[in-house]
């Protein structure tokens, strides 16, 4: 015989054992545990002081999961019941959710040509992350605010410029403390700008698959065979008129323009248009515009 199965005709029972534990999970982190001496439980959260039932539960195990609290103090009753539905009288814990801390461990900082990168420690909830803060100065009511994520990265204009930086977790249930770094620049920063346009031309992990000058050497040549093809069934057509502009070796284009591209092939209406380099679309209409 089972436990629950003994349970059907006995008495309500004391609950014994009431406790509390925090749960690092993303969806349900807190966790009350008692003794399973009854048929079943009913589970009430309340504010602390307050009457109003925030949430309520039936369970026949011995134990409840709960979700994401504001930070605030509760209180818990668990209460048993028979399987005649007898109430006992109900046990009462005290709960205090507080925002998770910001994490005391140092943060990660690197500090290399003028490139300033702090990284705070990892946490293991998914739905906590890091809010930033930055400034010239140790104020930080006059800091500037930096995207939310798990790092910030400055960059010096000038060898020995100071960045103060402030970072603190967030949470569904609030927010951690402010923590203060000071980080002198190393260096000032610099951009190589002709290896940054040969980076964006030439870059091959793409989202088509090849790098920016193949794309328009493509797309050129599409134009060239269309054009070709079209000479050769014979018809006139007006002129094609297009402009390339800054065109370098091996197909390095910086700007194409294709003004327009509009003739008649036989009594078929041709046009063509390239927009922003991605896409050539060619059509055919006969007198109805089909």
């Amino acid at each position: 015989m089972c436990i629950r199965d003994s349970q059907l005709s006995s008495p309500v029972s004391e609950i014994t054992n009431l406790a509390y534990q925090y749960v690092f999970s993303d969806e349900e982190p807190h966790l009350v545990t008692w003794d399973d001496n009854n048929y079943g439980y009913e589970v009430a959260l309340t504010k602390l002081g307050g009457k109003t039932i925030i949430s309520s539960y039936t369970t026949y195990e011995s134990s409840q999961i709960i979700g994401f609290l504001p930070a605030a103090d509760y209180s818990i009753s668990v209460k048993g019941f028979s399987s005649t539905l007898e109430y006992g009288v109900a046990k009462k814990l005290t709960l205090t959710v507080t925002a998770p801390p910001t994490p005391p461990e140092e943060p990660t900082i690197t500090n290399e040509d003028g490139v300033i990168t702090l990284t705070p420690p990892r946490v293991e909830k998914t739905s906590s992350y890091y809010e930033f803060k930055y400034h010239s100065e140790n104020v930080i009511t006059a800091a500037k605010d930096y995207s939310n994520g798990d790092t910030i990265t400055l960059y010096a204009q000038r060898k020995d410029q100071e960045f103060n930086i402030w970072y603190r977790l967030a949470s569904k249930e609030g927010f951690g403390s402010w923590v203060h770094k000071e980080v002198i620049a190393n260096a000032a920063f610099s951009t190589d700008l002709d290896a940054a346009y040969d980076e964006l031309l030439n870059r091959e992990n793409t989202d088509w698959g090849g790098s920016l000058s193949q794309k328009i050497a493509t797309i050129t040549a599409d134009l060239q065979t269309w054009s070709t093809q079209t000479g050769s069934l014979g018809e006139t057509y007006d002129t094609l008129l297009y402009n390339v502009t800054q065109v370098e070796a091996a197909n390095q284009v910086n700007s194409l323009d294709i003004i327009a591209i509009r003739g008649k092939v036989g009594d078929k209406t041709v046009q063509a248009q390239i927009s922003e380099f991605k896409n050539a679309q060619i059509g055919y209409e006969d007198a109805q515009g089909n």
